[in-house]
C-alpha cells in the first residue's frame, strides 16, 4: 500500500511521467542490490532504460512502519539516472506521530489540502488511517524533489 501511495504522489509532480514497473523478480533483485550496495549496476540501468523507455529509476525503501496509532513511517528514496547512474535526488524521512512536531506538520498538511465541505472529520482522520497517513508521509518526502532533478 505504501509503495502504491508513493508512486501516486510521485505522479502528481507534473514535470515528468511516472511508469510503474510490473512486479518482477529481476526488478526486486536490482532494488535489493541498490539498497545493499548503494548502487545499481550500470548494465542493469541500461537494460531498464531500454526495457521501459525511461530516463531514471526511483528506488524506495520502507525502513520502518507502524500502522497503529500513533503511526510511524520511515522512507528512503533515490532517483537514479538510467543513462549515467548518477543519483539525481535522494531523500529520507521519519514520520512519527509520537512527536509533536510531526502531529503539527500533519495538521498543516490537512489544512492545506482540505476544503470546507462540512465534513465531520478533521486532521485526525490522517492520524488513524494507514492509507491517509502514508499519503501524508509520501507527500512530505516528495516536497524535497525539485524540478530538474
Amino acid at each position: 500500500m505504501v509503495e502504491e501511495t508513493f508512486f501516486t504522489e510521485l505522479k502528481k509532480c507534473s514535470w515528468f511521467d511516472v511508469v510503474a514497473a510490473p512486479s518482477d523478480v529481476e526488478l526486486d533483485r536490482i532494488s535489493e542490490g541498490a539498497w545493499r550496495h548503494s548502487r545499481i549496476p550500470s548494465r542493469a540501468l541500461i537494460d531498464l532504460s531500454r526495457r521501459f523507455e525511461i530516463d531514471a529509476v526511483c528506488v524506495v525503501n520502507l525502513s520502518a512502519y507502524d500502522p497503529y496509532a500513533p503511526q510511524m513511517l520511515s522512507l528512503k528514496a533515490h532517483l537514479i539516472s538510467a543513462g549515467t547512474g548518477e543519483v539525481l535526488w535522494a531523500a529520507d524521512g521519519v514520520f512519527d506521530l509520537r512527536d509533536e512536531a510531526a502531529r503539527r506538520r500533519l495538521q498543516q498538511y490537512f489544512e492545506g489540502i482540505s476544503s470546507d465541505d462540512g465534513s465531520l472529520y478533521s486532521w485526525e482522520i490522517y492520524a488513524v488511517s494507514p492509507a491517509r497517513f502514508a499519503q501524508f508521509a509520501c507527500h512530505c518526502l516528495l516536497t524535497t524533489l525539485e524540478r530538474g532533478s
